[in-house]
């Protein structure tokens, strides 16, 4: 800080003259402390702008990242359903083109080896073996066809239990059913093949 000096020791206008020089160099140095300060200001209000325009910034990224997340999110469980539906949409064409061709299968097989009924006639008599009352039922043209072979597996296993051999349309072509008073045993083609099919889906 400047020395003061006194109007008595100097004459008076020596005395302005320190006086305008002291007053000169304190309001520069004000001016120079003044603009340190305006310059200090603008630089920390510069950085507290950015600071919050900064924060604004990622704030509103974030709103928007969280609902652009949310958005992904339900379309990635869109996707997995719809994903879920096809394959089980795809297992169920797959399941059913499979019963449709081992129909045919058995169709052909049928043609060319009709005894196959036979076989399953004795299975299904081993199966309701000493359940009493049995009735058989098979398709009338199987019927006509295999007649003496039925009677004779019937006579066979009639010992098991005795059997009523019935024409039914109802039954298709190479298969058969027996119904004792337990229950009954569904030879039929389809009916198997539709127990597969709903033991693979």
């Amino acid at each position: 800080m400047p020395t003061v000096i006194k109007a008595t020791d100097l004459g008076t206008e020596t005395y302005r003259s320190t006086i305008r020089e002291q007053a000169r160099q304190i309001l520069l140095a004000s001016t120079r402390d003044a603009q340190v300060i305006r310059r200090t200001a603008e630089l920390e209000g510069r950085r507290a702008a950015e600071q919050t325009l900064d924060l604004l910034v990622d704030e509103r990224a974030g709103r928007k990242l969280e609902t652009a997340l949310t958005a992904l999110r339900a379309a990635i469980a869109e996707l997995n359903d719809s994903k879920r539906t096809w394959l089980a949409n795809w297992e169920r064409q797959a399941v059913d083109l499979a019963v449709a061709i081992a129909g045919r299968v058995c169709r052909i097989e049928l043609r060319k080896n009709p005894e196959i009924t036979i076989g399953l006639l004795r299975e299904a008599l081993e199966l309701a073996a000493g359940a009493g009352g049995v009735r058989i039922y098979m398709n009338p043209e199987d019927h006509a066809a295999l007649g003496s072979q039925v009677r004779n597996l019937v006579d066979e296993l009639a010992r098991l239990a005795p059997a009523e051999v019935v024409a039914d349309r109802s039954i298709s072509r190479g298969g058969c059913r027996v119904e004792t008073p337990k229950g009954a045993i569904d030879q039929q083609f389809e009916t198997q093949l539709a127990r597969i099919a709903e033991e693979l889906t």
